[in-house]
Protein backbone atom coordinates (compact mmCIF):
# COMPACT_ATOMS: atom_id res chain seq x y z
CA UNK A 1 0.00 0.00 0.00
CA UNK A 2 1.20 3.35 -0.88
CA UNK A 3 0.60 6.87 0.54
CA UNK A 4 -1.68 7.47 -2.27
CA UNK A 5 -3.67 4.52 -2.01
CA UNK A 6 -4.16 4.92 1.68
CA UNK A 7 -5.07 8.90 1.34
CA UNK A 8 -7.58 7.80 -1.58
CA UNK A 9 -9.34 5.42 0.88
CA UNK A 10 -9.11 7.44 3.76
CA UNK A 11 -10.43 10.63 1.75
CA UNK A 12 -13.32 7.96 0.47
CA UNK A 13 -14.58 6.94 3.55
CA UNK A 14 -14.44 10.92 4.96
CA UNK A 15 -17.02 11.31 1.87
CA UNK A 16 -18.74 8.92 2.21
CA UNK A 17 -19.41 9.31 5.94
CA UNK A 18 -19.87 12.92 5.64
CA UNK A 19 -16.98 14.40 7.37
CA UNK A 20 -14.88 15.67 4.48
CA UNK A 21 -16.24 19.21 4.55
CA UNK A 22 -15.30 19.11 8.15
CA UNK A 23 -11.47 18.17 7.26
CA UNK A 24 -9.19 21.83 7.84
CA UNK A 25 -7.96 22.16 4.24
CA UNK A 26 -4.21 21.71 4.22
CA UNK A 27 -3.55 20.86 7.84
CA UNK A 28 -4.25 17.08 6.72
CA UNK A 29 -0.85 15.20 7.21
CA UNK A 30 -0.44 11.59 5.54
CA UNK A 31 3.23 10.00 5.42
CA UNK A 32 5.11 7.25 5.83
CA UNK A 33 6.93 6.13 8.76
CA UNK A 34 9.34 3.42 9.43
CA UNK A 35 6.44 0.75 10.81
CA UNK A 36 3.83 2.40 8.57
CA UNK A 37 1.81 5.23 8.13
CA UNK A 38 1.15 8.91 10.11
CA UNK A 39 -2.51 10.55 9.29
CA UNK A 40 -3.60 13.56 11.44
CA UNK A 41 -6.65 14.87 10.38
CA UNK A 42 -7.66 18.19 11.72
CA UNK A 43 -11.45 18.76 11.78
CA UNK A 44 -13.54 22.22 11.73
CA UNK A 45 -16.26 21.07 14.27
CA UNK A 46 -14.87 18.96 17.41
CA UNK A 47 -18.40 17.67 17.91
CA UNK A 48 -17.38 15.49 14.88
CA UNK A 49 -14.52 14.22 16.64
CA UNK A 50 -15.48 10.71 17.93
CA UNK A 51 -16.78 10.16 14.34
CA UNK A 52 -13.48 11.26 12.99
CA UNK A 53 -11.45 9.24 15.47
CA UNK A 54 -14.02 6.09 14.84
CA UNK A 55 -13.26 6.40 10.87
CA UNK A 56 -9.24 6.50 11.28
CA UNK A 57 -10.08 3.22 13.56
CA UNK A 58 -11.34 1.29 10.66
CA UNK A 59 -8.80 2.32 8.29
CA UNK A 60 -6.65 1.13 10.90
CA UNK A 61 -8.10 -2.03 11.21
CA UNK A 62 -8.11 -2.45 6.95
CA UNK A 63 -4.91 -1.65 6.92
CA UNK A 64 -3.23 -3.83 9.73
CA UNK A 65 -5.28 -6.82 8.22
CA UNK A 66 -2.61 -6.26 5.04
CA UNK A 67 0.89 -6.03 7.99
CA UNK A 68 0.47 -1.99 7.84
CA UNK A 69 0.63 -0.02 11.24
CA UNK A 70 -1.09 3.52 11.43
CA UNK A 71 -0.34 5.94 13.60
CA UNK A 72 -3.38 8.35 14.00
CA UNK A 73 -3.81 11.87 15.95
CA UNK A 74 -7.46 13.16 15.10
CA UNK A 75 -7.75 16.64 16.74
CA UNK A 76 -10.00 20.05 16.24
CA UNK A 77 -9.39 23.86 15.17
CA UNK A 78 -10.28 25.95 18.03
CA UNK A 79 -11.26 29.73 17.58
CA UNK A 80 -10.40 31.62 21.47
CA UNK A 81 -13.74 33.39 22.39
CA UNK A 82 -12.98 35.11 25.34
CA UNK A 83 -10.54 34.86 28.32
CA UNK A 84 -11.94 35.32 32.01
CA UNK A 85 -9.71 35.63 35.09
CA UNK A 86 -10.86 33.87 38.16
CA UNK A 87 -9.14 33.60 41.06
CA UNK A 88 -6.02 31.95 42.80
CA UNK A 89 -5.77 28.59 41.55
CA UNK A 90 -6.33 25.39 44.14
CA UNK A 91 -5.24 21.95 43.94
CA UNK A 92 -7.20 19.23 44.35
CA UNK A 93 -7.74 18.95 47.69
CA UNK A 94 -8.51 22.70 47.54
CA UNK A 95 -5.24 24.28 48.98
CA UNK A 96 -4.04 27.10 47.58
CA UNK A 97 -1.22 27.10 44.47
CA UNK A 98 0.91 30.04 43.82
CA UNK A 99 -0.90 30.63 40.24
CA UNK A 100 -3.89 32.52 39.16
CA UNK A 101 -6.25 30.90 36.84
CA UNK A 102 -7.59 32.42 33.51
CA UNK A 103 -10.82 30.14 31.72
CA UNK A 104 -10.31 30.04 28.15
CA UNK A 105 -13.20 29.94 25.93
CA UNK A 106 -12.74 28.44 23.13
CA UNK A 107 -15.11 26.85 20.09
CA UNK A 108 -14.56 24.54 17.28
CA UNK A 109 -17.96 24.33 15.25
CA UNK A 110 -20.78 23.03 17.68
CA UNK A 111 -18.83 22.06 20.85
CA UNK A 112 -17.06 24.47 23.14
CA UNK A 113 -14.25 23.96 25.22
CA UNK A 114 -13.50 25.80 28.79
CA UNK A 115 -9.70 24.85 29.79
CA UNK A 116 -8.06 26.78 32.97
CA UNK A 117 -4.72 28.39 31.87
CA UNK A 118 -2.59 28.77 35.90
CA UNK A 119 -0.63 31.82 35.63
CA UNK A 120 2.16 30.91 38.03
CA UNK A 121 3.33 33.68 40.20
CA UNK A 122 6.91 33.29 38.97
CA UNK A 123 5.12 33.69 35.44
CA UNK A 124 3.07 37.04 36.40
CA UNK A 125 6.77 38.41 38.34
CA UNK A 126 8.43 37.70 35.09
CA UNK A 127 5.73 39.26 32.92
CA UNK A 128 5.76 42.50 35.23
CA UNK A 129 9.04 43.22 35.23
CA UNK A 130 9.56 43.29 31.95
CA UNK A 131 5.61 45.02 31.19
CA UNK A 132 4.18 45.98 34.23
CA UNK A 133 1.15 45.17 36.26
CA UNK A 134 -2.35 44.94 34.57
CA UNK A 135 -4.72 42.60 34.20
CA UNK A 136 -4.99 43.45 30.32
CA UNK A 137 -1.26 42.06 30.21
CA UNK A 138 -1.62 38.38 31.64
CA UNK A 139 -4.72 38.30 29.49
CA UNK A 140 -2.69 38.97 26.38
CA UNK A 141 0.21 36.70 28.07
CA UNK A 142 -2.71 34.08 28.07
CA UNK A 143 -3.91 34.20 24.45
CA UNK A 144 -0.54 33.89 23.06
CA UNK A 145 0.14 31.40 25.15
CA UNK A 146 -3.00 29.12 24.49
CA UNK A 147 -2.57 30.59 20.59
CA UNK A 148 0.86 28.93 20.69
CA UNK A 149 -0.46 25.68 22.49
CA UNK A 150 -3.08 25.41 20.16
CA UNK A 151 -0.88 25.59 16.99
CA UNK A 152 1.47 22.30 17.40
CA UNK A 153 0.08 19.75 15.08
CA UNK A 154 1.28 15.96 15.38
CA UNK A 155 2.41 14.29 18.47
CA UNK A 156 3.13 17.85 20.61
CA UNK A 157 -0.63 18.50 20.17
CA UNK A 158 -2.73 19.88 22.71
CA UNK A 159 -6.00 18.53 23.18
CA UNK A 160 -8.73 21.52 25.32
CA UNK A 161 -11.10 18.79 26.20
CA UNK A 162 -9.00 16.10 27.48
CA UNK A 163 -6.43 18.22 29.40
CA UNK A 164 -8.34 21.24 30.66
CA UNK A 165 -6.22 22.79 32.95
CA UNK A 166 -2.72 23.94 31.55
CA UNK A 167 0.00 26.09 33.09
CA UNK A 168 1.74 29.00 31.97
CA UNK A 169 5.11 29.27 33.88
CA UNK A 170 8.35 31.40 33.99
CA UNK A 171 9.93 29.41 31.25
CA UNK A 172 6.98 29.59 29.13
CA UNK A 173 6.58 33.89 29.94
CA UNK A 174 10.29 34.16 28.79
CA UNK A 175 9.53 31.94 25.65
CA UNK A 176 6.46 34.61 25.27
CA UNK A 177 8.30 37.68 25.74
CA UNK A 178 11.72 36.34 23.60
CA UNK A 179 9.47 35.60 20.60
CA UNK A 180 8.15 39.32 20.78
CA UNK A 181 4.79 37.70 21.30
CA UNK A 182 4.47 40.19 23.92
CA UNK A 183 5.76 43.63 23.27
CA UNK A 184 4.05 46.52 24.94
CA UNK A 185 1.54 47.08 27.09
CA UNK A 186 -2.25 45.59 25.30
CA UNK A 187 -4.55 47.71 24.37
CA UNK A 188 -7.79 47.40 26.54
CA UNK A 189 -9.67 44.83 24.17
CA UNK A 190 -8.32 41.21 23.13
CA UNK A 191 -9.32 40.77 19.30
CA UNK A 192 -12.10 37.79 19.79
CA UNK A 193 -11.82 34.91 17.16
CA UNK A 194 -8.43 34.17 16.49
CA UNK A 195 -8.11 30.86 15.01
CA UNK A 196 -5.80 28.31 16.52
CA UNK A 197 -4.81 25.10 15.07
Amino acid sequence: MTERDLAKALNEKLQSAGLLRYVVPGKQQLFAVPDGFFIELVLKDASKLDDGENLVASVRREVERKGIHLFSIVRALWVMREIQKLDQSRGGSGGIKAATDFRVILESGLRKAEPVVEVTDAAITELERKLGSSDQILKAAVREFVKLQLSYGGSGYWDPLRHPIHALDEAAASYLLARGLLCSAPTSKLPVGTAAT
